[in-house]
């Protein structure tokens, strides 16, 4: 695996060991996005859910940009490189946090995160199938027990009535997100992290404010109608859970083991499910409770150093 420097999202941690700097991202990674499914529910019920998602990563592109320039000084992109990054960035934002957004309407922010939680496995499933990957026997059982969690997280909810419209919707965006983070570890270029960040938040922040025209979610929408609450639940979006969040999975992506990394979707929902029951009123149960413990298990098997990936002899 390629070797990078610390990433210069790690200033503001000033002193913290060089060898500790990608788990700190990766802690990031497991907090922060696990509290976007919350500000990303309560958003979308006053904004809609692709546009709020253009304004989100346009936003994010912006100040990321301005980052960028200043710390790494990057030359101008190839258009080779703005093709393969702008392709990454739409299957991810788009295809990934558009169809997310979408489905949070009818979808509590809990169970959404449990929804997402399937990206592993869709990593895992590509791979297989790209023949990139033969899987060891405690990423098996990860999975598994991932696969168990999830059951048991979400049981409660098929108790009542589903929208199975969104809940596909944000399968689908786990499906996306997949793809797109499996293709951006194959972009090859001369840029840094911080510079490719913010080329894949402008790619998927211009389509989705596409999709947002085409689908008619600008027509009639008053932003003075807005709460604060909602804004700030932007900003959160835009900023902790964009801005750092993004910089920090792409700069563990490019220093930490592809398995190791695949275990934020579980942590997340962890995460999303505590926090939209303590903020939402969305419901926690002991087979909520019991299947955190089983998410957090399998985490725990998936980043063990006996979990390590085996490359196909035949594939690069």
């Amino acid at each position: 695996m390629e070797h990078v420097g610390p990433s210069p999202l790690a200033a503001p941690v000033a002193g913290l060991p060089s060898r500790l700097l990608p788990w700190a991202a990766l802690a990031a990674i497991y907090l922060l996005w696990g509290s976007s499914f919350m500000a990303i529910r309560v958003v979308v019920q006053h904004v809609p859910p692709f546009l709020m998602a253009s304004w989100r990563y346009l936003a994010a592109a912006a100040i990321l940009g301005v980052i960028a320039l200043i710390v790494e000084r990057p030359s101008a992109p190839a258009v080779r490189d703005l093709v393969r990054i702008g392709i990454t960035g739409t299957a991810m934002f788009l295809g990934g946090n558009g169809l997310l957004s979408f489905g949070e309407l009818h979808v509590p922010s809990g169970m959404a995160a449990v929804l997402m939680a399937t990206i592993p496995f869709w990593m895992v499933a590509f791979e297989i199938v790209r023949g990139r990957l033969i899987p060891s026997l405690a990423i098996a059982a990860g999975l598994v027990c991932g696969i168990v969690g999830v059951v048991v997280l979400v049981g409660p909810a098929t108790q009542g009535d589903t929208d199975l419209l969104s809940a596909g919707a944000i399968v689908l965006a786990a499906a996306c997100w997949a793809v797109g983070s499996l293709s951006a570890r194959q972009v090859e270029s001369a840029h840094g992290p911080l510079t490719i960040a913010t080329l894949q938040m402008a790619a998927g922040g211009i389509s989705l404010f596409a999709v947002a025209i085409v689908t008619g979610e600008i027509t009639g929408f008053d932003a003075t109608m807005v709460p604060s609450e909602a804004w700030l639940a932007l900003a959160w979006l835009v900023v902790p859970a964009g801005v750092v969040t993004f910089g920090s999975y792409t700069y563990a992506l490019r220093v930490l083991p592809s398995n190791v990394v695949a275990t934020y979707p579980f942590a997340n929902a962890v995460v999303a499910v505590l926090l939209g029951w303590a903020f939402l009123a969305e419901p926690v149960t002991g087979s909520t409770l019991i299947g955190c413990a089983v998410v957090i298990a399998s985490a725990g098997l998936l980043g063990s150093r006996s979990a390590q990936v085996r490359r196909s002899p035949t594939r690069g």
